[in-house]
């Protein structure tokens, strides 16, 4: 018994050795020296390989190895320590290997490597996001043992691989992100045991093939942001495995198929960003207990949402924005107890909210449906049974009342009220809750009675608040240093804004955006700018009181892009410290009472987009220096008292010129919060002032009329091929209109009236197809006016005081014609008192006068009750006549 006792524990103990040296084998040598060959080529920046040392490279990183020491799998993803270099066919020496990962890495657009068509034994191949480009190699078509194939996020911008059909044996194909165009791939049909399917985010643009219901394992389809066209399929209701079916960002058209409904095992669905059309009832089938996800949004889907809409009681989040849904709110929402996400907004719902319809949803985080005509005032004792993190009710009718529920909604973190009918004071519970709003919008209502303190407003984190549009009044609160967006415009905010600048203490204040445009501000701008060093856009514009000068402290907001001073009453010259601001995309200084002359030092603003000076009394020449402002897209400098020629450098404006791509949609946005601003400016267009905001980037213009320039046009301005309106009226210029103006096809405003230029209007003139508005007038031209359609819809008052003749203005220019009349001859024929065709007028106006004059006078000098009452008259129609032209000016004076 004792030598039985002695044997199993001798086993025992040889067992444990042989385990423990088996687990400690070393790998094949052959592969080692393949892999030390493999990392050679590689380039290893982070030093990610650098226990690729020793015998054992079963133990290295990455490397898995078999129960012999063959080397089976390579799982290098990178991410944040991508490889690069070139792969070295000497991994054709590791003949086991089933599983080879390079995802997340960066090859800097090496094509993929032949040789891995020839490792045959590959059944896991991940190149995702790796950084390859170029065509894939046809040879990978030998991989026939293949089950997983991942190539997305690389950059092989050619059609999709016809060779794929060889790959019998995949149950995961991911081309997603890869460039891929054209049609899809046909070979696809024959991979049809395929489990996971990803073509997302490429350019197809063919409509669904009929052999995609062979698909019948599919458990996710996800086909998202290409070209698809056409309707989807009703034989869709074969893939009855699918879990998971995305279809968004395409051109998908219909309504949907009825036998999407047999579709038992969906847990998702997203066919966002079509143009699907038809009711909703079709998605309640036999999916209805499981379904998760439901986004619909950005379609044409109409008709009322279903009556048993509380079916889906599994589902967490439902979108349906931007459709054509009417009708009013199910009863039956209300069962949505696992709902976390809900946005119904830009639809064309209607009617009331009761609090029935929220009865059980106790998850929801997220309820936005702004832009409809809902209306929802429940009692005021109502407590919602969800905490929102987001709830945007913009256009719904709540007021006037500001509601009192609000107050239980504790994790808030963004809130907009927007446009919803307040018109009360916003009560001092909500300035002093303990929000963790990120983004407060409370613009568009008739908000009364000032703003209070705000230093203690919000949590801690950033918040952006906007409350423009609303009738608030008093001073400027002062702020929490955590308020990163304050948009307080359109309101009658009155006093200095001393308070509020200065006596924030020596804290930094995160403030990004300051909008306090059209307010009732006055006095000088302080000098306390110092502690706002994170300013990127001030709007003070259109207060009319603010007066003095730009101050000096002003040098500290170093990443200061947008400055709007317009409309106010400052003075001053443009101070050099202004150099120093170098970030500056907007100079908007117009209608104020600046002085002196544009500065040289101007060049140092390259990043100008926008410059404005219109309306002040600068003066002296325009200095050459402009031109260095490339990126220049608007140039106003009208209303001034400059001088001396147009510079002949025009020509360096390259967004203007089409040498360089117009700056996006100026629109600034804070970081960590919803909050946002489209920069706008005022511009004369086509005669016309108003405000550009969301097509500001399309607007390229030059604009330096009334001012006393002289000299000729350069014809250099005429390179400017993507201006949409020059406007050099009111000045003093001579010589010929350029012949090469037609270059300027983008043209759609051309004032050149009330200056001295002669000759011809070129012929080229008729090649502007987009010139809606054209002035020419009061000038010392001369001949037929250009043959073009677009010309002869222009008015005659185009033309006016010059020597023209040819339509619009005349028929022809025949020399006996009268319609080559210019203004003077016009004069001098009105001039004749007694000329045949004024004496019926002279004796009409006779006639009128007598009998007019006494048929008044006469009653007023005979009756006391008549003169009474007709000056008592008289009178009234005085006062209302000054009313109404006090009115005109208060209003001109506002634009």
């Amino acid at each position: 018994m004792k030598i039985l006792a002695s044997l199993l524990f001798l086993s025992a103990i040889l067992c444990s050795f042989l385990i423990n040296e088996f687990a400690n084998a070393s790998c094949q040598e052959s592969e080692r020296m393949a892999l030390l060959i493999f990392k050679n080529n590689l380039k290893d920046p982070r030093n990610r390989l650098s226990n690729w040392t020793g015998t054992n490279c079963c133990e290295w990183d990455g490397i898995s190895c078999d129960d012999s020491g063959y080397v089976t799998r390579i799982h290098l993803r990178g991410c944040d320590d991508k490889l690069g270099g070139n792969l070295n066919p000497s991994l054709l020496d590791l003949k086991y290997l089933s599983h080879l990962e390079l995802s997340c890495n960066d090859f800097e657009g090496i094509r993929v490597p032949n040789f891995i068509g020839s490792m045959r034994n590959l059944d896991f191949l991940d190149l995702s996001e790796a950084g390859f480009g170029g065509e894939i190699p046809q040879e990978l078509e030998n991989l026939s043992s293949l089950r997983y194939l991942d190539l997305s996020g690389n950059h092989f911008n050619s059609s999709a691989p016809r060779w794929i059909q060889n790959l019998s044996n995949l149950v995961h194909l991911d081309l997603s992100d890869c460039g891929f165009y054209n049609q899809l791939p046909t070979g696809l049909q024959n991979v049809s045991h395929v489990r996971y399917l990803n073509l997302s985010s490429n350019h197809f643009n063919s409509s669904f093939p009929d052999w995609f219901s062979r698909f019948t394992p599919l458990e996710v389809l996800d086909v998202s942001d290409n070209l698809m066209l056409g309707e989807i399929p009703d034989n869709i209701g074969n893939l009855t495995s699918l879990t998971i079916l995305d279809l968004s960002g395409n051109k998908l058209e219909g309504t949907l198929p009825e036998s999407i409904r047999n579709l038992c095992k969906l847990r998702e669905i997203s066919l966002s960003r079509n143009l699907i059309s038809g009711g909703l009832n079709n998605l309640l089938g036999c999916s209805s207990k499981i379904l998760h996800y439901l986004h619909l949004a950005t379609n044409n889907f109409s008709g009322s949402l279903p009556y048993n809409l509380g079916e889906l009681s599994e589902l967490r989040e439902l979108d349906l924005v931007d459709n054509k849904l009417t009708g009013t709110l199910p009863n039956s929402m209300g069962q949505l107890k696992n709902l976390e996400y809900l946005v119904l907004s830009l639809n064309f719902l209607e009617g009331c909210v009761y609090e029935s319809h929220f009865r059980n949803m106790s998850r929801l985080k997220i309820f936005r449906a702004n832009g409809n005509a809902l209306s929802y005032k429940p009692n005021r004792t109502w407590i919602p049974p969800f905490q929102l993190t987001g709830l945007s009710l913009r256009k719904w009718e709540l007021g006037p009342e500001f509601p009192f529920w609000i107050k239980h909604l504790k994790h808030l973190n963004y809130l907009s009220l927007a446009h919803t009918g307040i018109s009360d004071s916003v009560p001092s519970w909500f300035w002093n809750q303990t929000f963790e709003l990120g983004y407060l919008n409370l613009s568009g209502n008739s908000i009364l009675g000032h703003i209070p303190s705000l230093t203690n407003f919000g949590s801690g984190k950033k918040i952006a608040v906007d409350l423009k549009w609303n009738f608030i009044t008093g001073p400027l609160p002062i702020i929490s240093s955590n308020i990163t967006m304050l948009d307080f415009s359109y309101n009658h905010i009155s006093g200095s804004m001393q308070n509020f600048l200065c006596n924030n203490g020596t804290q930094e204040n995160r403030l990004e955006i300051l909008d306090l445009g059209y307010n009732q501000l006055s006095g000088e701008i302080p000098d306390c700018w110092m502690n706002w060093s994170r300013l990127r856009v001030i709007r003070l514009h259109s207060n009319f009181n603010l007066s003095g000068e730009i101050p000096r402290s002003a040098r500290f907001l170093t990443v200061l892009e947008s400055l709007h001073l317009r409309r106010n009453n400052l003075s001053g010259t443009l101070p050099s410290f202004v150099n120093e601001l170098t970030g500056l995309k907007v100079l908007d200084l117009g209608r104020n009472h600046f002085t002196g002359r544009i500065p040289k030092w101007i060049n140092i603003l390259s990043k100008l987009v926008i410059f404005n000076l219109r309306y002040n009394e600068f003066s002296g020449e325009i200095p050459d220096e402009i031109c260095f402002l490339d990126s220049l897209q608007v140039l106003d400098l009208a209303s001034n008292s400059l001088s001396g020629r147009i510079p002949t450098c025009f020509d360096n404006f390259s967004v203007m010129a089409g040498k360089k791509t117009p700056s996006d949609h100026i629109y600034y946005t804070v970081e960590d919060t919803f909050g946002g601003l489209a920069d706008s400016q005022f511009l004369v267009m086509k005669g016309r002032f108003a405000e550009y905001s969301n097509n500001l980037q399309l607007v390229l213009t030059v604009d330096l009329s009334d001012n006393d320039l002289s000299g000729t046009i350069p014809t250099q301005i005429t390179k400017l091929v993507k201006l949409m309106a020059l406007n050099l009226s009111g000045n003093s210029l001579t010589g010929l209109i350029p012949d090469a103006i037609g270059d300027m096809e983008w043209l759609e405003s051309f004032d050149l009236s009330k200056n001295r230029l002669s000759g011809e209007i070129p012929q080229s003139i008729s090649r502007l197809t987009f010139l809606s508005n054209l002035n020419l007038s009061y000038n010392n031209l001369i001949g037929k006016i250009p043959s073009s359609s677009q010309l002869e819809g222009l008015g005659n008052s185009s033309f006016h005081g010059n020597r023209l003749c040819g339509p619009p203005i005349s028929e022809n220019c025949d020399e006996n014609s009268e319609t080559t009349i210019n203004e003077d001859d016009e004069e001098e024929s009105k001039g004749s008192f007694l000329s045949s065709d004024k004496i019926g007028i002279f004796v009409s106006v006779l006639l009128g006068f007598i009998f007019g004059f006494w048929g008044v006078l006469g009653p007023i000098l005979v009756s006391n009750s008549f003169r009474t009452t007709y000056f008592r008259v008289l009178s009234s129609a005085g006062n209302c006549i000054y009313y109404i032209w006090f009115k005109f000016l208060r209003i001109i004076n506002v634009n």
